[in-house]
């Protein structure tokens, strides 16, 4: 007998012995489970009239009935799972004879085994023997499997369920969102020749959690993330030894999570992380960018300066890296993720599939198939966790919508659609690791256990690309998930790298701005210039406010422009010329997210490019045209252009000064205030806009909404601000006042409802009422109601009043209902013999006048309100912006802005009663708008924040500040041993860190010290958080406080002026140091005067100085000390 002959019949006797009549018995039993369930719940339907009582029996069926099958799954996974792949189960269930369904099953098993099926038996005979072929079918299946693919690591843990697909990084300082399931293994699973599987717990955590194996060139090494605790680690990367089982840790540091690594050409690595700092900008969560460090954790670089998450880079056969980018600069969040592609080293970062489309809505996961240019992915949604369906994408087919996406098990075409949560309905896939264009590894759940996102355990499978799939390992403790083949392969050829850290530039060419879909329509010769902006992100999130359009809605945070503004700070760095032949060349900041905006003659932008780029230092990117098909190429008949002859130019600064972030207060106004306030000062209008103050608002609206004058369409108009209370619900009362600047005397008020009906959770609430703050007093009255207090849609509802009253502040309270909350998009006040208030029938440029908004957290310029205060800039009188939620696809040119508005026409051709503005004046308003009407320069300007707010944005920023110092000590090292020159990076660097220093002696800075208790190491970790008194406490205390010391050495001389310093501060240990001597290297030696029990960063101040080491020593107390005193952290800048 053939070898593959003898595997089908030592499988069938296997089948028979293992299963036999034990799984045949289960499986009838709970066919006749499903039966008596199916039955009692159409009974209890029958009878319930109750149309939620009859959801919820609904539910309780379904859940049962799914409950039933899982206890098969746990008994018996694999048999479970071949009925489902060919029953349909709840079919099979209800069925009064389920012979029919085992026939076809049968026949469909002995056409794929290429026999003719035995279908004659009663049920129990028809089972067992689809049981038998189901075997022989697995055996043809798994050995169909190349044998060197037959070995793989996957990672069992929980599955992250976060609100948006890409938060996963669990940091222990999350500001928001964060998930910590503890318990996982690395497992190693193999196939053997008899193919039956086989698993080895290679590392297993009860306490942490694991994730993202990636296997080394050479098989023997398998990197991964690894996170010990909820609050007092974060995700590093580790990599094991898989002969040894040894496990080294490669990247260090208490509240920055690094994840996602993989191996790169060279002995490099390449990861996720979130050492940059930054906060989404439409929620409070921590962002990754895509970093790269050596084999030890040495050379730590920043590759990406991305707005928001970019994720799960993969190695491609070419030796670029393909990973996901979520993308919104200028344009709306829910549809901008996209698969972008760059070399190793960071250089070519640019789109690979779908940066402008709606369809997939989150492609990610995605690997390269070997031998292919195509790669297999997942087709995600955007507030999903990450699963999804199943896809083949090909750009040479083409790079947007569904012109270049199949989906695959089983194959069929792909049509493009419009869904946020994308691909949750049915069957679910993640972490597919293909072997060919045809065959999977794949983590997966089929449509009977999917509970939309709630717990339930992904297997992992071979999968074909039919769909045909047979189940390796399926358990309930946790789910299976990234798989990754263990074996050797070919590592690409590295590619020389142009990048050079000592210059700060890098090159942008543009070959003809004229070709492409970004200028159709526009005649060569009218765009004559490329203003460059920078991006600025934010470190931390405080206040929201909201927009929506076209695009959908979101929450803003730490908001730099109204809810309907620009999503970040925004910087000019300046212009370059276009050349006559539609070129240019010039020259931009390295390391710096910049975006283009084609201007005419006037300075006005025709085009703007609502995504970003970024250089390297010393690279030179270039680009045919404007949003051109990334599959041209540039002509080879075309002479040099007319920029490559001059070469690249310097950038012609904005008015001629020094780049800085554009403040509508600090820009914009004083224009006003020298041109307009004769007519348009507030003090001549005798309504001003009063302050809103709320119980609850919903972080995706805005108070603001009650009070901009902007008067909805109807009831259910998404396409202005809205205010609600939403999630407030079950019947609780809720309030909004309005607080008048002078007390006003009142008639009449009325409002107008929002509602989301028959969808959604807001609607009209139970009831309302009104009542007044009187003068000189603080207890709240009813108003004299004349009207009904009425809840009719789609228009004013009007509450007269039987008499005036005198008031400083207006309430309404309103009681939600029990499964929804309530909103409004308008509330005005009219006053004795008045009209009713309308703050925007006022052109107000008095920017003196400052609102406070309660949920943005900023104090807006009345003047500022009164211009861009409406939701649609189509519907605004004044201006129009390029909208933060404008759609995916590439816009028309002209159509927003100031090349489109007459409003600068008018301010330019002296049409207003003598108001003419000079040239600058004129650019520097038309820039505003063009870049969507910020108003703060900065995060920090016109805040109004709390203390702890203040503390809050402090904490975050530093930890900025002190990941980019560390990240310029390990680019001048990287500088240094590729280069043998001492290069000092300009920045203030602290060269006192040193995550290592515990774990790797060998490594600078290193620290000595007398004897003590702690690890001397502790003070240069990089963490400064008191944490308690135990093992997790990070700080070193001297033996003897006069004769204790501790020393520096940073491996070379450096500069310092300051020295920053944190006391040990606990409940027992309580350093009350007064002082201590500072020495540097060379002599010269300084008194640190300290402040006694504080917890606070204390600084020491003196003249630069050039040294090799510094040291602290006589450490001076005073009588109140408490436990052992101690440094938890020094800095030296």
């Amino acid at each position: 007998m053939r070898r593959y002959d003898i595997i089908i019949v030592i499988s069938m006797l296997l089948a028979s012995f293992l299963c036999g009549d034990d799984f045949v018995g289960r499986c009838l039993g709970v066919r006749e489970r499903l039966k008596v369930r199916l039955s009692e719940y159409r009974q209890a339907e029958s009878k319930e009239s109750n149309a939620d009582k009859r959801r919820d029996l609904l539910h309780s069926y379904l859940g049962s009935r799914r409950g039933i099958l899982v206890e098969l799954l746990k008994s018996h996974p694999v048999e479970t799972d071949w009925l489902l792949q060919d029953l349909d189960i709840w079919g099979w269930a209800e069925d009064a004879k389920g012979e029919d369904r085992l026939k076809n099953a049968l026949i469909r098993c002995g056409k794929e085994l290429g026999i003719e099926a035995d279908v004659s038996g009663d049920e129990t005979a028809l089972l067992r023997r689809y049981l038998e072929y189901c075997a022989r079918r697995r055996v043809r299946r798994l050995s169909s499997i190349p044998v060197e693919y037959r070995r793989l690591a996957y990672i069992k843990r929980a599955a992250v369920v976060p609100s948006f697909f890409a938060y996963t990084e669990g940091q222990s300082d999350a500001q928001h969102e964060r998930f910590f399931r503890p318990g996982s293994e690395l497992t190693l699973l193999t196939i053997g020749d008899d193919c039956e599987v086989a698993e080895t717990s290679l590392l297993r955590d009860e306490g942490g959690m694991l994730r993202d194996p990636d296997v080394h060139f050479d098989g023997n090494r398998l990197l991964f993330s690894w996170k010990k605790s909820d609050r007092q680690d974060d995700y590093h990367l580790y990599e094991m030894d898989l002969k040894s089982r040894k496990v080294r840790q490669i990247t260090y540091g208490l509240g920055c999570a690094d994840y996602e690594g993989i191996y790169t050409p060279g002995d490099q690595i390449v990861f996720s992380s979130t050492r940059c700092v930054q906060t989404v900008d439409c929620w409070w969560t921590e962002v990754s960018n895509l970093y790269a460090c050596d084999m030890h954790g040495n050379y730590l670089r920043r590759l990406g300066f991305d707005q928001v998450h970019t994720i799960y880079p993969q190695l491609m056969n070419d030796g670029g890296i393909v990973y996901t980018r979520w993308d919104y600069n200028d344009r709306g969040q829910i549809f901008t993720q996209s698969l972008f592609r760059m070399n190793p080293d960071g250089t070519g970062q640019t789109e690979y599939y779908g940066n402008n489309s709606w369809f997939p809505t989150t492609p990610c996961h995605a690997r390269p198939i070997p031998g292919s240019q195509k790669v297999l992915a997942v087709a995600m949604g955007h507030h999903t966790w990450q699963a999804g369906k199943l896809i083949l994408i090909d750009v040479t087919r083409g790079r947007q919508e569904a012109d270049g996406v199949e989906f695959v098990a089983p194959r069929r075409p792909a049509e493009p659609v419009r869904i946020d949560s994308y691909g949750q309905e049915g069957e679910l896939f993640r972490h597919p690791y293909p072997i060919s264009e045809d065959m999977y590894y794949v983590s997966y759940t089929p449509k009977e256990f999917n509970l939309q996102r709630r717990d339930f355990n992904f297997g992992l499978y071979y999968m074909d690309s039919s769909g045909c799939r047979e189940l390796l390992n399926w358990n309930s403790w946790r789910s299976c998930n990234h798989p990754v083949v263990v074996k050797s392969r070919v590592e690409p050829t590295q590619r020389p790298s142009v990048v050079d850290y000592r210059q700060s530039s890098g090159f942008f060419y543009l070959h003809d701005v004229y070709k492409g879909p970004g200028l159709a329509g526009i005649a060569r010769g009218e765009a004559k210039q490329l203003r460059v902006v920078a991006l600025d992100f934010r470190a931390a999130g405080i206040g929201l406010n909201g927009n929506g359009g076209p695009a959908g809605g979101a929450g803003v945070c730490t908001p730099v422009a109204i809810g309907d503004g620009c999503w970040d700070a925004k910087i000019v760095l300046g212009t370059t010329p276009i050349q006559p032949d539609g070129s240019a060349f010039f020259k931009v900041p390295a390391r710096t997210p910049v975006y283009f905006q084609v201007l005419d003659k006037h300075g006005h932008s025709i085009q703007t490019m609502r995504s970003w780029s970024t250089l390297q230092p010393n690279e030179v990117f270039s680009c045919i045209g404007c949003h051109e098909h990334k599959n041209e190429s540039v002509p080879t008949d075309v002479a040099r252009t007319e920029a490559l002859v001059k070469g690249p130019l310097e950038l012609e600064p904005f008015l001629g000064k020094k780049p800085a972030g554009f403040s509508y207060i600090k820009q914009v106004q004083p224009i006003w205030d020298k041109h307009c306030l004769k007519c348009h000062e507030e003090a001549k209008h005798t309504f001003k806009r009063p302050t809103v103050t709320v119980s609850y608002c919903c972080p995706a609206d805005t108070p603001i909404a009650l009070i901009d004058g902007v008067f909805p369409k109807h009831s259910r108009d998404e396409s202005i601000r809205r205010f609600t209370w939403y999630p407030q619900m079950k019947g609780s009362r809720q309030w909004v006042q309005l607080t008048f600047e002078r007390p006003l005397s009142l008639n009449r008020s009325r409002v107008y409802w929002y509602t989301e009906e028959p969808h959604s959770g807001v609607s009209r609430p139970v009831d309302w009422s009104l009542s007044y703050l009187p003068v000189g007093s603080e207890e709240w009255k009813p108003v004299p109601a004349k009207d009904p207090y009425g809840l009719d849609l789609d228009k004013f509802v009007e509450v007269r009043f039987t008499e005036a009253v005198m008031c400083r502040a207006l309430r309404l309270d309103a009681t939600m209902r029990q499964d929804k909350s309530a909103g409004l998009l308008e509330w005005q006040v009219a006053e004795d013999g008045g009209e009713y208030s309308n703050p925007n029938n006022q052109v107000i440029l008095n920017g003196k006048s400052l609102y406070a908004d309660v949920n943005s957290k900023r104090y807006w310029s009345n003047s500022y309100l009164s211009l861009v205060a409406r939701r649609s800039p189509g519907r605004h009188r004044f201006i129009s912006w390029v909208w933060p939620q404008s759609t995916p696809e590439v816009q028309e040119p002209c159509k927003v802005g100031a090349v489109a508005i007459k409003l600068i026409p008018f301010l330019r051709d002296d049409h207003h009663g003598g108001v003419k503005l000079n040239q600058e004046e004129l650019d520097i308003v038309a820039t505003w708008i063009d870049l969507g009407i910020p108003f703060c320069g900065d995060y920090r300007e016109a805040n109004a924040w709390s203390e702890a707010e203040h503390r809050k944005y402090d904490h975050f920023e530093q930890k900025r500040f002190r990941q980019e110092a560390l990240e310029r000590r390990h680019l001048e090292e990287l500088i240094r041993d590729s280069t043998g020159e001492e290069f000092f990076i300009p920045g203030s660097t602290n060269y006192a860190v040193n995550p290592y220093a515990s774990t790797r002696p060998d490594s600078y800075p290193k620290v000595t010290s007398s004897a003590g208790t702690g690890s001397a190491a502790c003070v240069i970790d990089g963490r400064i958080e008191n944490r308690g008194e135990g093992l997790y406490f990070p700080a070193w205390s001297p033996e003897s406080e006069a004769s204790g010391w501790i020393k520096i050495d940073f491996g070379r001389e450096v500069e310092l002026e300051v020295l920053k310093l944190w006391l040990r501060q606990g409940e027992k240990n309580k350093t009350n140091w007064t002082g201590c001597q500072v020495e540097f290297s060379g002599g010269n030696g300084v008194e640190f005067v300290l402040k006694p029990g504080s917890s606070d960063v204390q600084e020491l101040r003196f003249p630069r100085r050039r040294c090799r080491w510094v040291k602290l020593s006589g450490f001076k107390g005073n009588s109140e000390a408490v436990g052992v005193g101690g440094i938890t952290e020094l800095e030296a800048w």
